[in-house]
C-alpha cells in the first residue's frame, strides 16, 4: 500500500513524498460514553488504516488531496489561519499545524495526500486517524525527538481550540499505542492505558455501515455536567481494593434526587457500563470468550434501553448475530454493538469465521426489510501509528 500512496502523491504533485505515515481506524468495544466521568474505555485498533504522504513546499501554501472523495484543496497558511467550513478535511491538517506553531514550530508549506478505504462519515475514527497522521508526520519531519506525550497535547489543542470539537483520549491512545492481537484500555481519570489480549482464533471482527441516516436526537455534551459527575462520584466506593459503584436503589435515589427520569436513565447507563467493562476486562484477561461477548451484548442492550441511541435497524442485526452461535447451555459466542457518536449508523460484530457467510445473508434480508444497502468490512486487530 505504501507504494500506491507514494505513486498517488507523485502523480498529484510531481514529487515523491518525504514521509508516509499511517494510523489505524478503531472501534470502541465499550465505555466511550463514560470518559467524561473518569471511567475506562475499551477500544480496538483495526487494520484498515489511514495513510498520509507529505512533502514540503518552498512557499506558504497547503495543497491537500483525499483519494476517497477526490477532494482537493489549495490554500495559503498565512492568510487562511482560521477554520473555514469550505476547507473541509484540510482543516484537520491546518489544526495540527497551528497547534504545533503554539509550541514554537516554524513551517513553510505542505503537499499532503490522504488515502483511506473507509470514508470519514462512517464513524470508525477516520478523522481522528487523519489528525494523528498529521501530528506524527510533522513531528518526524521537524522535531523527531519531540515527546509523544507533548504530541498528544498538540492533538488535544488542535481539536478543542482550532476545530472546536471534543477531544477523545481513547481515540488518540488507540491510534498511537495499540498492538496487534491486543485491545487498549484507556483510563480517563489517570490518563494511562494498558493493553489486554484480544486473540480469539477462528473468530473475526466485522464492521458494518448500516447506511441508516445518522440523526442525533440528543446532545451528549449536555449530559456532561459537574452535577452529573458529582452524583456518580458519590456512588463510587472501594470494595476489596477495587472501585465499584453502589447501585442499590436507596443510594441511587439519594444521589439522583431532583433529576428527571431521562437523566436518571443516562446515569444508570454509566453505572451499568462500568459493570459491563469490569466483566469484559476479566474475560479478556482469562481468555473467556463467552463472558466477553455477553458483556458486549449487555452494553448494546443498555445503549438501546437507557441511552436510547441505538435504532431498530441495528437492533435487528444485533439480535440476528446473538442468535447465530448459542449452545445448548444458553452460552452465546457472538456479539454486536453500535459504534460511533450520537445515533450511530455503524456497528461491529464478533463472530465465528464459519458464520460470516450466514451474517452476510442476514444483511441481504436486512436490505429487503429496511431498504438500506449496508457495507461490511472484515478486519483484524492492528498496531498503532507507524512511520513507513
Amino acid at each position: 500500500m505504501t507504494s500506491k500512496v507514494d505513486a498517488i502523491h507523485e502523480s498529484e504533485y510531481g514529487i515523491k513524498p518525504q514521509i508516509i505515515v499511517s494510523a489505524p481506524l478503531r472501534i470502541h468495544l465499550m465505555g466511550e460514553h463514560s470518559c467524561f466521568f473518569g471511567d475506562k474505555t475499551l477500544s480496538l485498533a483495526v487494520n484498515v488504516p489511514v495513510y498520509m504522504a507529505v512533502s514540503l513546499r518552498n512557499d506558504t501554501n497547503l495543497a491537500f488531496y483525499y483519494n476517497k472523495t477526490n477532494e482537493r484543496k489549495k490554500l495559503n497558511l498565512v492568510t487562511t489561519t482560521k477554520f473555514r467550513k469550505e476547507d473541509r478535511l484540510a482543516n484537520l491538517f491546518k489544526a495540527v499545524i497551528y497547534a504545533y506553531q503554539d509550541c514554537g514550530f516554524e513551517f513553510s508549506g505542505f503537499d499532503v495526500t490522504v488515502y483511506s478505504e473507509i470514508p470519514p462519515q462512517v464513524g470508525f475514527g477516520v478523522r481522528n486517524a487523519m489528525i494523528v497522521c498529521a501530528a506524527n508526520a510533522i513531528r518526524k519531519l521537524f522535531k523527531p525527538h519531540f515527546p509523544v506525550s507533548k504530541m498528544v497535547s498538540v492533538i488535544e489543542r488542535a481539536c478543542t481550540v482550532y476545530l472546536s470539537v471534543p477531544f477523545s483520549l481513547p481515540d488518540v491512545y488507540t491510534a498511537l499505542f495499540s498492538k496487534k492481537r491486543y485491545c487498549i484500555l484507556t483510563d480517563s481519570s489517570t490518563k494511562e492505558y494498558e493493553l489486554l489480549p484480544f486473540n480469539f482464533p477462528g473468530f473475526s471482527v466485522l464492521l458494518t455501515d448500516c447506511k441508516v441516516p445518522n440523526v442525533s436526537i440528543w446532545n451528549e455534551e449536555s449530559f456532561h455536567t459537574e452535577k452529573n459527575k458529582q452524583a456518580l462520584a458519590s456512588l463510587k466506593k472501594t470494595k476489596m481494593g477495587k472501585i465499584v459503584y453502589d447501585d442499590s436503589i436507596a443510594e441511587m435515589n439519594e444521589a439522583f434526587e431532583g433529576m428527571s427520569e431521562e437523566q436518571r436513565r443516562k446515569l444508570i447507563f454509566i453505572i451499568r457500563e462500568f459493570q459491563n467493562m469490569n466483566d469484559a476486562i476479566d474475560a479478556l484477561e482469562n481468555g473467556a470468550l463467552s463472558q466477553f461477548v455477553r458483556s458486549v451484548n449487555r452494553s448494546q442492550d443498555s445503549l438501546r434501553e437507557l441511552l436510547n441511541i441505538s435504532c431498530p435497524e441495528i437492533d435487528w442485526i444485533a439480535k440476528r448475530v446473538q442468535e447465530m452461535n448459542t449452545n445448548v447451555y444458553g452460552e452465546c459466542f457472538s456479539c454486536a454493538r453500535i459504534t460511533g457518536n450520537g445515533i450511530g449508523h455503524s456497528m461491529f460484530a464478533i463472530l465465528k469465521d464459519d458464520d460470516i457467510e450466514t451474517y452476510m445473508q442476514k444483511l441481504v434480508d436486512y436490505e429487503k426489510i429496511f431498504s438500506f444497502h449496508p457495507v461490511t468490512y472484515t478486519v483484524g486487530s492492528a498496531d498503532g501509528a507507524l512511520i513507513l
